[in-house]
């Protein structure tokens, strides 16, 4: 009985440092995502998770993040706030994967865009998480609105060139004209 005993125990033991080499693996896989891996209620959406990375991103303890049950709501940029919680909402009543974009307050004060993707979790035909990725994708908005902004440089520069080359022919046209008129007296 004690070898059996024994024999158990061993086993246990050995499934249990493969359990956590498991878990260690997971969470440092966790931790090496550019981006901040999270999870959160389905209704109230209080954080029962959040990466180390959120430190980087935003600058925020992930301890304080989730010791503040109206933490995400209270970092939403102002003009983002109603309609990202909408989203939310509405992301949870539909229970599919989504994708949106918001602005959030870093703790320095910045605004930082953040790319969210989230899945919702079901059990018993009820959702009992939210799980996602918040991405930074500041850098990427701030070129596409330059970009955005020499476009429209290029197009009013293009505009002008047009209506000077417009303007050219004209007075071009109106000196033949006169040329012609000169000639003909």
């Amino acid at each position: 009985l004690t070898q059996s005993f024994n024999e158990m125990l061993s086993r246990i033991q050995s499934q249990d440092a493969a359990l956590s080499r498991s878990q260690e693996k997971l969470e440092a896989l966790i931790h090496s995502i550019d981006g901040i891996v999270w999870e959160c209620t389905p209704d109230t959406f209080q954080f029962t998770f959040v990466s180390r990375q959120v430190e980087r991103l935003l600058g925020y303890k992930p301890k304080d993040w989730l010791a503040n049950p109206q933490f995400w709501q209270e970092k939403l940029h102002p003009e983002d706030a109603a309609g990202a919680i909408q989203t939310c909402h509405d992301m949870v009543a539909g229970r599919e994967p989504y994708n949106y974009e918001y602005r959030m307050l870093a703790a320095d004060g910045r605004s930082v865009w953040i790319h969210e993707s989230g899945v919702v979790l079901i059990e018993n035909d009820q959702p009992v998480a939210v799980r996602g990725i918040f991405q930074d994708i500041t850098e990427h908005k701030l070129a596409a609105a330059e970009l955005d902004k020499l476009n429209k440089q290029l197009v009013d520069a293009s505009r002008q060139a047009g209506m000077a080359e417009v303007a050219t022919g004209v007075l071009h046209n109106v000196g033949n004209v006169q040329q012609r008129q000169r000639f003909h007296h």
